[in-house]
């Protein structure tokens, strides 16, 4: 176990509240409900996705009679006409536009459920690096403060040994350099952590009026030793299954606009009365059909349909060209992920080689069997090194956060 000053620190594990005055002490499962609950980004795709199932629901009504009814009454002369109706029609043919009204609205909704996918990838990237920021500004503000007790009690070693002529003025004046530098440490430390706090707030869609603290870690998982198929997952990805559906978009509306080159087939029927009173009861029927052929419409059809396929063909290219991309980002990112659970093992690694020998050189120093500059680089190196572990868990979590976000994936799903 990685230990700062005695202290244990666990790997983004939470700090006291009383250390930060936190008012929302949450777990991570909490801190999920509520990003589900609240975040406005992810409420918002949800919406939109009804939006889009609604319309799909609502383009089959072509395929349905429409039936009106209508009542009239006038005057002429001497005498009154009344009359009511009842009418149905019903389209059997309109050259594919129904279809093609269908098969849009339906790649728009499988649109929009990507679109919730990859807001859910996001969100859940979102949070899992803003607690990962939360829990670094907070340990690095325990970090911080703990580096300032070093410092002074540093300077007061290295001012009893100037005092007592075994020690130089340089030596001396360093030391100082290094307490105020750890004392701004401490302020940008304290600022960052403020900051963490609004984006947790932000994320959570909640007001930024309460500090948080993770009640807990911030899950995380060992990459698998086998590498993962990318031509396999790249085809899940929601950004490609976005372009495979914007390519269906422009392929229903090439159908849309080849319609104008078909006839369109309609069938009716009406009855009604009519007569001098009201209620007529001289009733009367119809039945009908009606078959429109286009002929010429200023060229608007064909220019209609030659715009939809160069549309298609720059969608189609689009959706090659994204595969490629994506495939290319998944790999990146993978790679990025490995390496940061490395790292983290080595700078845990270096920050116990780090404490070990501080206390060797820190007692040499005492009984004079080391010089200030050799001790100074090996109490130098440990804050080094303390610091990059703490970086490294951060990145370790964000680097994982955002291979999840790039299959569209995530704790949100």
């Amino acid at each position: 176990m990685i230990t700062f000053f005695g202290a244990p620190l666990l790997v983004l594990s939470l700090c006291t509240s009383s250390v930060f005055g936190a008012d929302k002490d949450l777990s991570w499962s909490e801190f999920v409900t509520r990003a589900k609950e609240n975040n406005e980004e992810l409420l918002s795709a949800q919406r939109d996705l009804q939006s889009s199932e609604y319309s799909v629901k609502g383009s089959y009504y072509n395929y349905l009679p429409q039936v009106s009814a209508s009542a009239s009454a006038s005057r002429g002369g001497t005498e009154d006409d009344y009359g009511v109706t009842l009418t149905a029609t019903q389209n059997v043919f309109s050259g594919f536009s129904d279809a093609g009204k269908v098969a849009q609205n339906k790649a728009n909704y499988d649109l929009a459920r990507t679109s919730l996918q990859s807001t859910q990838a996001k969100v859940s990237y979102d949070l899992k690096s803003a607690v990962a920021d939360l829990v670094y500004a907070q340990n690095y503000v325990k970090l911080a403060k703990g580096i300032i007790d070093r410092r002074e009690l540093n300077l007061k070693m290295v001012q009893l040994r100037f005092d007592g002529g075994r020690e130089n003025k340089g030596s001396l004046l360093l030391s100082k350099a290094y307490l105020e530098d750890a004392r701004l440490d401490y302020l940008q430390a304290t600022q960052e952590l403020s900051v963490a706090q609004s984006r947790i707030a932000k994320t959570l869609g909640e007001e930024d009026v309460n500090s948080y603290i993770l009640n807990g870690k911030v899950p995380v998982t060992i990459p698998s030793e086998t590498k993962p198929d990318f031509q396999k997952l790249v085809l899940d990805t929601p950004v490609y299954k976005a372009a495979t559906a914007q390519e269906d978009v422009s392929k229903a509306s090439v159908t849309q606009s080849e319609s104008g080159f078909y006839p369109s087939l309609n069938l009716s029927a009406t009855t009604g009365k009519s007569g001098p009173s009201w209620f007529p009861d001289q009733e009367s029927w119809s039945v009908g059909a009606s078959l429109s052929m286009p002929i010429f419409n200023g060229g608007r059809d064909y220019f209609s349909t030659r715009r939809s396929l160069e549309s298609l063909k720059a969608s189609t290219l689009t959706k090659s060209s994204t595969l490629k991309d994506q495939l290319v980002k998944l790999k990146d990112t993978y790679v990025s992920y490995v390496q940061a659970v490395q790292k983290l093992k080595v700078d845990g690694a270096y920050v116990e080689a780090a404490e070990a020998r501080e206390k060797i050189s820190r007692q040499k120093y005492n009984n004079g069997l080391s010089t200030f500059d050799d001790w100074d680089l090996i109490e130098s190196d440990l804050i080094k090194r303390q610091k990059s572990f703490l970086q490294s868990e951060r990145d370790r979590v964000v680097s994982e956060a955002a291979w999840e976000q790039v299959q569209g994936k995530g704790v949100l799903q």
